[in-house]
């Protein structure tokens, strides 16, 4: 191995020293890179060793706003490897108190995981066993929370001289245009921020509206690959798109098309200007341990699209539109999300949201929780199915879901529909039925089939609509047999010929057990 490796593998394992208490597991802090901001609500240490903590766009608090995006709250986070139990100690700042941020109580979520903390005057303090999210709510608000992730130990850390591969050591780096080739590797080291670089404002093109403001399309973006095999991103530093957006231009951090053997692993994603990762057409993906922070217009967060073979597990997303989603360019089957976290702000939660051009088959969501679903204004299901297209979609299902807070009046968790265009609710419906429009459009040819859709073991914890709405388009686009087992919103359980399900006459076959 080349000097040049040994050393930069020699200083980062100096970075990275292992903390450890007696008794308890061992954790892998990343260093903090030199010139970014740091949290001003919190302060984290793991097993006594601080970690850094990152903060979002302050969304209302940011003097310098010039993005017209969703009301995604300023969030914080960090991020640590850890193997066996570790003590988190967590200290709140003056930012919370400023935001006027209850610190005396604490909501550990996912609630599943039964955390409670110990709480001594501005600090808490909780042992966790296993890896995976943990959302941390001061007074309960949704007002400037805090997401910790804690990692599996990494394995197989590439050669930074690998030719094979593009390697981000910590630190900030501005990085733009890189096409990824069969058998290539981008590893993004725990405390490496990698930013999508602006071009120059006298530059741009590609300008259009979002959502009243002018902004400007920036090419490829960062990472891109088409028609390649075997083709890897990982680690566990962040991709971000902040400084992109601050010069209003929009362009992918991730994106992949007719990629076979598709490997993203460990990173986080923050603040992409479009749909955070973007998978089209693929086949043969695995996506593991992905987080996704974002608040901006279109912010999807993992998109498998016309991508068939495909698995999605141990993945989180706190984002500003749909979050673990399906599209449909081509026909497309077997693709699983399983133990996956979500808080979502606008548009759906899991589920199949809107395009639909080609059939759909075999797809499972199983053991999964949405934290929250705040947005009172889009179409789609929290958990469910949003048909936009002549794609017929069968053979799919739901299983071990929680829903542990819907806010919205208008919205149920729960939705089949093929019936409505557009992305939003504000529309003048059906007297006595809120999910068909008094006027809809004509679809020729019409919109597809739903059939063969199962919930099963799904939990609403606390939700303000407790429709359950099964609503087909036309006698063309039929949505047939649809199971419903154990499934209980909040605390009542539905039984067959439940007033709470809502469906027309073009739904049937309607099953609950």
């Amino acid at each position: 191995m080349a000097l040049k490796a040994l050393m930069m593998i020699a200083s980062l394992a100096l970075m990275c020293m292992p903390a450890a208490a007696d008794g308890k597991g061992r954790a892998t802090i990343y260093p903090a890179p030199e010139g970014e901001p740091a949290s001003e609500g919190y302060e984290v240490s793991v097993n006594g060793k601080r970690t850094f903590c990152y903060t979002s766009f302050r969304y209302d608090t940011d003097s310098k706003q010039t993005i017209v995006g969703r009301p995604v709250s300023p969030v914080s986070f960090c991020s640590f490897d850890h193997e066996g139990p570790v003590e988190v100690e967590i200290r709140f700042l003056d930012g919370l108190k400023k935001a006027g941020i209850d610190t005396s109580t604490v909501v550990v979520r996912p609630l599943a995981r039964n955390i409670r903390p110990k709480v001594d005057k501005e600090r808490i303090r909780f042992t966790i066993d296993r890896p995976g999210p943990i959302t941390i709510e001061p007074g309960g608000s949704l007002k400037h929370p805090l997401h910790i992730f804690a990692n599996p130990p990494e394995k197989d850390v590439p050669d930074p001289e690998d030719p094979n591969v593009l390697y981000f050591g910590p630190g900030i780096h501005e990085v733009r245009e890189k096409d990824l080739k069969s058998g290539q590797t981008v590893y993004i080291a725990g405390g490496a921020v990698v930013y999508l670089k602006p071009i120059p404002d006298d530059q741009r093109t590609g300008k259009h509206d979002a959502y009243g403001l002018d902004v400007y399309w920036t090419g490829p973006g960062l990472f891109t690959s088409a028609y390649q095999k075997n083709v890897t991103v990982r680690g566990r530093g962040i991709l971000c798109g902040r400084r992109s957006l601050e010069h209003r231009q929009r362009g992918p951090l991730v994106k992949f098309e007719f990629i076979e053997d598709l490997k993203v692993e460990g990173i986080i994603i923050r603040e992409s200007p479009v749909w955070s990762l973007n998978m089209v057409n693929c086949r043969r993906v695995h996506v593991r341990n992905v987080k996704v922070i974002g608040h901006y217009v279109n912010n999807d967060g993992i998109v498998v699209g016309g991508t068939s073979d495909a698995l999605v597990e141990d993945c989180f997303s706190h984002n500003a539109d749909d979050s673990l989603e399906i599209k449909v360019w081509i026909p497309q089957k077997n693709v699983t999300f399983r133990n996956c976290v979500v808080w979502n702000d606008i548009g759906g939660s899991f589920g199949l949201f809107h395009e639909c051009g080609a059939e759909l088959s075999n797809v499972l969501f199983e053991n999964c929780t949405v934290l929250h679903s705040t947005d009172d204004a889009s179409v789609c299901p929290v958990v469910g199915l949003k048909v936009t297209g002549q794609g017929n979609v069968h053979d799919i299902r739901f299983e071990n879901i929680t829903i542990e807070h819907v806010a919205s009046e208008k919205r149920p968790a729960l939705k089949v529909i093929n019936n409505w265009d557009d992305w939003h609710i504000g529309y003048p419906t059906k007297p006595g039925s809120p999910y068909e429009m008094l006027d809809p459009p004509k679809h020729d040819p019409p919109y597809a089939a739903i059939r063969d859709v199962v919930f099963r073991n799904i939990r609403v914890l606390g939700c303000r609509n407790t429709d359950v709405a099964l609503i087909s388009d036309a006698a063309a686009s039929p949505i047939e047999r649809i199971t419903f087992e154990n499934v209980i919103i909040n605390g009542r359980k539905l039984v067959p010929d439940d007033p709470r399900i809502k469906k027309n006459e073009w739904v049937s076959g309607v099953t609950v057990k």
